[in-house]
């Protein structure tokens, strides 16, 4: 659920862990990071991608939709500024920090961007920090640029989409173990379906009954169609 080095023209992996997220509602979380990367024509010294799996999908969207305004206010904007001050090295050697307002980012509902700029040792640094939700899973992409290089929007706006679809992707249940249907195909006989086995936790399924002939062919909808739900 995050990027990759390939996404990043073969940066390098500096780190990578699993953790919990104390302020996200989250069941687990997960961080990479990069350096020397690039997008398109835009270089990046550094890129950070996380993936924080939220208890449900509800929470995830309220949580982006608090830390977005939350960030549009001057004293959370202070706060990032001194974060990324210190972050950055020695305060005697980093000068007019500014963080932006939120920008829409247009990855997902809700999404955003934050640009962060400064000053090291005089030359001129570009960050940002893009936010988005995809079902209960939230997205952070951080990056920095080169030394005197900007990062345009439109750079996390395509590093973003490209870990949000991933994202969808591995959301997506993938069967393990095929359906099954068990008992006597005889009148007044009782079959029982099994789901099988499925990755993401499905909460329900649906089943579709149909009359085939002896060879297992010409299947036609009976016209019943019932939701199970999972035991598990």
């Amino acid at each position: 659920m995050v990027l990759t080095s390939g996404d990043l023209g073969g940066a390098r992996v500096s780190g990578q862990k699993y953790f919990k997220d104390p302020d996200f509602p989250s069941v687990v979380s997960y961080v990479r990071a990069f350096t020397n990367g690039t997008a398109g024509r835009t270089q990046l010294a550094y890129v950070e991608s996380e993936a924080d799996v939220g208890k449900n999908s509800t929470a995830t969207a309220a949580f982006l939709l608090a830390l977005r305004k939350a960030l549009a206010s001057e004293d959370a904007r202070q706060l990032l500024a001194e974060s990324f001050r210190e972050g950055l090295g020695e305060e005697a050697f980093v000068t007019d920090v500014r963080v932006g307002r939120p920008r829409s980012l247009g990855v997902t509902p809700g999404s955003f961007d934050v640009r962060v700029s400064a000053r090291l040792l005089g030359r001129k640094v570009d960050l940002h920090l893009a936010a988005f939700a995809v079902e209960r899973v939230l997205g952070l992409v951080s990056a920095e640029g080169n030394i005197g290089r900007a990062v345009p929007l439109a750079v996390m706006r395509r590093i973003a989409r490209i870990q949000a679809a991933r994202t969808v992707l591995e959301l997506v249940p993938q069967n393990l173990a095929a359906p099954t249907v068990s008992g006597v195909p005889a009148v007044r006989e009782t079959l029982t379906a099994s789901p099988g086995r499925w990755t993401g936790n499905p909460r329900a399924y649906n089943y579709a009954w149909q009359r085939c002939d002896a060879a297992g062919g010409a299947c036609r909808a009976i016209g019943v169609e019932r939701t199970a739900r999972s035991t598990r």
